[in-house]
């Protein structure tokens, strides 16, 4: 199948898509005569398919989506009521972050990229829609998801911004309550107490006391964290010196965010100590744990937050987000 990258411009910018992951690679703005890139890019080129490394890792840039959501297992040390037992999803994020998408040459200012799923799974095809907006410097995304039979799943999109080399990047987003992730992370840059609450990002709880303000990155060291917005409402906002970049969503389909802050965290190649990106992801699930986890009892829908879609074979279930980008004067 075809992987060549599709260049896809509008008159505020230019967005290049990898058919793999669907993958948007690159995404130039144009704001105020000047060209923004808000969005993550990984530094390494694709290490190619026998690099053992998942297809979505491999060309790792600043938009995707995860049908079904969860790319970790639970933490063996995580609270009893978590199913430590449960298998990651395999592949992570599921096949659509793993496989090639069908795509054809970009038509005006969108591109429909299209995935059929194997013959015996619950869900049958997953159709993505990106537009270019014209006269605005904005990209808007459209999933389609067409399920063969009824059945709840996890599912998210997976924006990841760029964290400034210089400068702050400052956070904005409402949101119920926060969770700091239940276990400890793997690499040894875990800031945040594990299976902590919080109500403000500026006051997440530390390990051995005190807090971090996660609402200001970066951190002033390597970074490895994952957090849990419940119940969010949009629109998210990340204010630089240069720019404003904002994300909105279908916020009663995907009614949580995962932050995935990755600063130079982790050491295995290809990241390489050097990686530096800030996942907003929009989520029906549990962290990024195993699909089995989120569409089952787990602690955070004991307390009444839902975890999942239920999807219907008689109506595709239809997720929209938006991101824009303006100055800041």
């Amino acid at each position: 199948m075809n992987r060549a990258p599709l260049s896809l411009e509008w008159s505020h910018g230019v967005v290049v898509v990898d058919p793999l992951s669907a993958m948007i690679r690159d995404a130039v703005f144009r704001v105020g005569g000047a060209d923004v890139r808000p969005l993550a890019a990984a530094l390494w080129e694709d290490p190619g398919p026998h690099s053992g490394l998942p297809g979505h890792v491999r060309v790792l840039g600043g938009d995707f989506v995860c049908v079904p959501f969860g790319s970790a297992a639970v933490p063996p040390d995580a609270d009893a009521a978590w199913n430590t037992a449960a298998a990651a999803n395999d592949p992570p994020h599921g096949l659509s972050a793993e496989l090639t998408w069908s795509a054809p040459q970009p038509t005006g200012d969108a591109l429909l990229l299209t995935l059929e799923y194997p013959p015996a799974h619950p869900i049958e095809r997953l159709e993505r829609l990106i537009r270019g907006v014209p006269g605005q410097s904005a990209v808007e995304f459209e999933l389609r998801v067409h399920a063969r039979a009824r059945h709840e799943t996890s599912i998210g999109l997976h924006p990841i911004l760029r964290i400034p080399d210089e400068g702050t990047l400052v956070l904005d987003v409402a949101f119920g309550s926060g969770r700091t992730y239940p276990g400890l992370m793997p690499g040894g840059h875990q800031r945040l107490l594990p299976g902590a609450r919080f109500d403000s990002l500026a006051t997440a709880p530390a390990v051995g006391g005190g807090v971090v303000d996660v609402s200001r990155l970066p951190l002033p060291m390597p970074t490895e964290e994952v957090i849990q917005l419940l119940d969010v409402t949009p629109p998210l906002t990340a204010r630089t010196s240069a720019y404003v970049v904002t994300l909105d969503w279908d916020s009663d389909i995907l009614p949580h965010v995962l932050l995935w802050i990755s600063d130079r965290g982790i050491a295995e190649p290809p990241w390489d100590g050097h990686y530096r990106g800030f996942g907003v992801e929009p989520i029906a699930a549990a962290f990024d744990f195993p699909d089995e986890v989120s569409t089952s009892t787990n602690p955070l829908r004991v307390e009444g937050a839902r975890t999942s879609v239920w999807l219907d074979p008689f109506s595709p279930l239809v997720v929209r987000h938006r991101i824009s980008v303006k100055g800041t004067t």
